[in-house]
C-alpha cells in the first residue's frame, strides 16, 4: 500500500525532506535509513552512512554476485583514509573454472 510522503520541513536553514535510503541490492528490504531527513540530493552526492552492517567489509559477501565496498576512516576532525580498495567485477570471476 502506497501512503503520501509528508511535506518537506526546514531544519537549521535549509529545507529536508523525508527519504529512504535503500541499498543496491533488487531485495525489497534493503533499506539503510527510512524517513531520513535530507536536503535536496544530487547525482554524485555522497552521504555517510556510518553502521552499514552487511554492507561493511566485516559482514559483506558476494551475494547478487556484488564486488564488495571499499572502506573509509573518517576521523573525530573530519579528516578521511582509503582503509581498503572498492573490489571490481574481475574478483568475482577470478574463482571460477570454465572448461
Amino acid at each position: 500500500m502506497l501512503k503520501p510522503s509528508p511535506p518537506p520541513s526546514s531544519r537549521e536553514g535549509g529545507i529536508v525532506y523525508p527519504t529512504d535510503v535503500c541499498g543496491n541490492t533488487t531485495y525489497s528490504r534493503d533499506y539503510l535509513g527510512r524517513n531520513c531527513l535530507l536536503p535536496a540530493l544530487q547525482e554524485g552526492d555522497i552521504i555517510a552512512i556510518l553502521d552499514t552492517g552487511a554492507y561493511g567489509y566485516a559482514m559483506s559477501s558476494h551475494f547478487l554476485h556484488r564486488p564488495r565496498p571499499a572502506e573509509v576512516l573518517i576521523t573525530a576532525n573530519g579528516q578521511h583514509r582509503l582503509m581498503r580498495k572498492r573490489e571490481d567485477y574481475s574478483v568475482l570471476l577470478s574463482n571460477q573454472v570454465l572448461e
